[in-house]
């Protein structure tokens, strides 16, 4: 179906352009951290936003995810009248969630501090982080809405511009105070980001929200929905938090910020990708289990996923010398060696993430929740155990196998339980850009620089190769289709 191919394409390209620009204002961010704060600071900063990010996944009741489906089927169905009432509903909300996780926030952060970093003096840093707890928590409502209403182009450009007002924020308030910015600008920075989607969204629906004493019946099934996602997302933050905890009790802050920056040159930059999918391929896969034709459209999803980010992790596998200096600085250079050796989470992840959305599309909490659950049993035990073997690139290592244990686990699970059948065309295409990267990886780890960079060419040739005629369409039927 090259129509299909095509629609894929435009929503990544539109959303990955805009995505390339936000990362390279990320980066800059990062830069001037490292200058401004050190490795002690970035450490201290990423735990912060981990903290935030863990309260946020266990008082937020999961509204961002549930309330993309149930806002999408109802304007599907042509129910105008009852996607308002659902706006209102899911903003009412959030907004008693966004209270009740900055009041959390401010009640444990004295706790929080001591088993985060070990330092209750740190207990003034996590108390101002506290608010951004409840700016998570609404941003979370007015992006669902963008998403449901297939906003691409408003989203994209939203996520820009809080992009650019994180970085003003933060290297602003770094250069006034330091260290004790921290908390100060992940607060105003979640502020500015749920003011500038909170703009855009009114476009689609006015701002109303609505308090009764007992709760309609809509949310407490809205809720009843979301507390399996909330278990996931908060089982996900207490894993990677947990991880980083170790690290920065056993290695100190500056360890914590090796391990950071290693996370995101080879993960956060990565997701980038899997941002521009999500908005447009979430609403698409809940439409498309109504009629049963979610097989085909997990298919070339996973293909162009693979096909964008095989080249990519072999270009950053062959820069990962010289991106480390240059988006940090020389301090950071026990980072390169964990980055490289973490190529291949992102790869595994393109793998199996659109696999994954099924279970949120047909509304099956409990297997999403029991999946997630495993995945983060192998992630947390993999990546602490070959961190405490090895160091920092083993817990890279770490990383990369915890990903491929779950694409094993979610292709077994999910094509018994929902009959999902995939393509053997996609399967070989995923194996084949995988020993790509592997032997990739492997040069760069033996200094191969030439032979490197010249695999990485033909990666990037094949790549081009492939999206060009899937988008355009070809003679050979999908299943047929080979790498």
């Amino acid at each position: 179906m090259p129509s299909a191919y095509r629609h894929i394409l435009r929503s990544t390209g539109l959303l990955g352009a805009v995505q390339v620009l936000q990362a390279g204002l990320a980066v800059v961010r990062s830069k001037a951290a490292a200058l401004l704060i050190g490795a002690a600071g970035v450490g201290l900063a990423d735990l912060a936003g981990r903290t935030a990010d863990t309260l946020s996944g266990a008082t937020n009741l999961g509204l961002g995810t549930s309330g993309v489906q149930r806002l999408a089927l109802l304007r599907a169905a042509g129910r105008q009248r009852g996607a308002e009432a659902f706006v209102c509903l899911l903003r009412s909300l959030s907004l008693l969630t966004a209270v009740a996780g900055t009041a959390l926030g401010l009640a444990l952060s004295p706790l929080l501090a001591r088993w985060v970093t070990g330092d209750a003096a740190r207990t003034a840093d996590f108390a101002a982080a506290a608010p951004a707890v409840g700016f998570m928590a609404l941003l979370g409502a007015e992006t669902a809405i963008l998403k449901a209403c297939k906003r691409l182009r408003a989203l994209a450009l939203c996520s820009l511009g809080a992009a650019a007002a994180t970085l003003v924020v933060c290297t602003a308030l770094y250069a006034l105070w330091g260290l004790r910015g921290i908390g100060p600008a992940l607060s105003l920075s979640s502020l500015a980001a749920c003011a500038i989607h909170l703009h855009a969204s009114r476009k689609a629906y006015a701002w109303r929200v609505r308090f009764a004493c007992r709760l309609p019946r809509a949310a407490r099934r809205l809720a009843a929905l979301g507390t399996a996602y909330v278990g996931a997302g908060l089982a996900g933050s207490l894993a990677e938090l947990a991880v980083r905890a170790l690290v920065a009790r056993r290695g100190g802050a500056a360890e914590a910020g090796h391990f950071a920056a290693g996370f995101a040159l080879a993960v956060a930059y990565a997701r980038l990708v899997f941002v521009a999918m999500d908005a447009d391929y979430y609403p698409r896969l809940s439409a498309a289990v109504k009629t049963k034709s979610f097989s085909g459209e997990i298919d070339r999803q996973t293909d162009v996923l693979v096909l964008l980010t095989a080249p990519m992790m072999l270009v950053f596998a062959a820069l990962v010398p010289v991106l480390v200096p240059l988006l940090y600085s020389r301090d950071f250079a026990p980072a390169a060696a964990m980055a490289l050796c973490a190529a291949g989470y992102m790869y595994c992840k393109a793998g199996y993430t659109p696999l994954s959305y099924l279970a949120l599309a047909r509304a099956d909490g409990r297997t999403f929740l029991a999946m997630e659950l495993i995945y983060d049993t192998i992630f947390v035990v993999l990546t602490c155990g070959l961190y405490l073997r090895f160091g920092l690139w083993g817990a890279g290592l770490g990383l990369t196998l915890a990903n491929a244990a779950d694409w094993l686990l979610v292709r077994a699970v999910y094509t018994r339980r929902y009959a999902y059948r995939p393509s053997r065309a996609t399967t070989a295409r995923f194996f084949f850009g995988g020993a790509l990267l592997m032997a990739g990886i492997a040069l760069a780890a033996a200094g191969r620089g030439p032979w490197l960079y010249a695999l990485t060419a033909a990666a990037v040739v094949r790549s081009l190769w492939w999206l060009r005629r899937l988008g355009r369409g070809s003679s050979v039927g999908h299943q047929k289709e080979s790498s």
